[in-house]
């Protein structure tokens, strides 16, 4: 399991940026990604990279909608988001991902719909509508948590940073996002969540939508995640740190736009 993460990031990445990444109608936006960073083996002579005041000055922004091709039921649409420190091509350049496994899943999460009081979205645990508070606590919005086995699972690649390092950190417990838009996912909180529309099987997060979300990621070097679930022996970590937790150092606002005829749908 050892670097497929890494190279599935890569084949991802390399895909998205064919797809769209230099489109014209795509990258503008707002947000901030601050908080902490370490890279070993970073610069051009093998020297470690450390911050508490890392800043990814994101400049660019994108979603990607990749739709399932199955005929009826509950669709696994998915959609990765990107925050780039520029819109360069994501190889020489600083790329936080957060990776929407299931948008129908989320979605659900979001809108907070009921059945006679029976929560009608996923209880396992990562759909938590307690703002992390726990106990009986409602809150105004649901936080999601963030995991490589979770519906949204996040990464960096720190490629003009550390160019040379070749190291993908991914967010691991700790981490969550809190979207305040996610396309047309929530329905008003003032609305009684018994009388609040189910969720589409088909939903997707539709070109002209708008993705706002705060966030907090807490990374992990990917091959020690790999090698925690395959219980090998642990390596030393060649990148971690955490980035977001408040509105200030951790968000993303923008509104999803289609890029270039070549995207994975038309």
């Amino acid at each position: 399991m050892r670097d497929v993460r890494y190279r599935a990031t890569l084949i991802a990445a390399l895909a998205i940026a064919v797809g769209g990444g230099s489109a014209c109608t795509v990258g503008s936006g707002s947000g901030a990604a601050r908080g902490n960073l370490f890279v070993k083996g970073c610069g051009t002579k093998g020297e470690d990279f450390a911050s508490n005041n890392f800043d990814l000055s994101p400049r660019f922004f994108a979603g990607e909608p990749i739709e399932d091709i199955a005929l009826g039921g509950i669709l696994t649409n998915r959609l990765v988001i990107r925050m780039q420190r520029n819109g360069n091509r994501i190889e020489v350049t600083d790329t936080l991902y957060f990776d929407v496994h299931s948008a129908y899943e989320v979605a659900r999460c979001l809108r907070g719909r009921t059945i006679i009081g029976v929560p009608d979205w996923d209880t396992s645990g990562w759909c938590d509508w307690t703002g992390g508070a726990g106990g009986n606590v409602q809150a105004e919005r649901p936080r999601i948590q963030i995991g490589p086995k979770l519906p949204v699972s996040s990464s960096i690649a720190p490629l003009y940073t550390c160019n040379r390092a070749r190291v993908v950190g991914v967010g691991v417990a700790g981490s969550w996002i809190d979207f305040q838009d996610f396309g047309k996912a929530e329905q008003s909180q003032f609305t009684n969540p018994d009388d609040r529309k189910p969720v589409p099987g088909n939903f997707k997060v539709d070109f002209g939508d708008r993705l706002q979300a705060t966030f907090n990621v807490v990374l992990e070097d990917e091959h020690r995640v790999d090698a925690m679930e395959e219980m090998d022996p642990i390596p030393n970590a060649n990148i971690g740190g955490m980035l977001g937790g408040t509105p200030e150092t951790g968000r993303f606002d923008f509104d999803l736009e289609r890029g270039r005829a070549a995207q994975p749908f038309p």
